[in-house]
């Protein structure tokens, strides 16, 4: 039940942020277009800025899938590092009783 928690938790870090990211891009749109109205290129500005917007939306969207690919791999990874810990565990043990074993058999009486 934990990973059905985290995508929610996820997914409104994702939709305050473009909340966030639109609330601003409104309020300089807006600005833009009341001083810039009277200039050449006055459509440019608003168009930019909305261009932005998007573009920033669509990287906190897509980003967050990639850290949570990342997240698995590296779960991935940290499985199967304990799993060779614990083979070289293993071997290690039976190393030391086979040395002991041959240990006491050098030994003179």
């Amino acid at each position: 039940m934990s990973n059905h928690r985290e995508p929610q938790s996820q997914e409104d870090i994702r939709s305050k942020t473009t909340k966030t990211i639109w609330s601003y891009a409104t309020g300089m749109i807006a600005l833009s277009v009341i001083f810039a109205s009277g200039m050449r290129y006055s459509v440019l500005l608003p168009i930019s800025i909305a261009a932005g917007a998007a573009g920033g939306t669509a990287a906190v969207w897509l980003s967050d899938k990639k850290q949570l690919d990342k997240a698995e791999s590296l779960r991935q990874l940290e499985d199967r590092i304990a799993n060779l810990e614990t083979i070289a565990g293993t071997s290690d043990f039976s190393l030391e009783q086979r040395i002991r074993q041959l240990e006491s058999r050098d030994r003179p009486l």
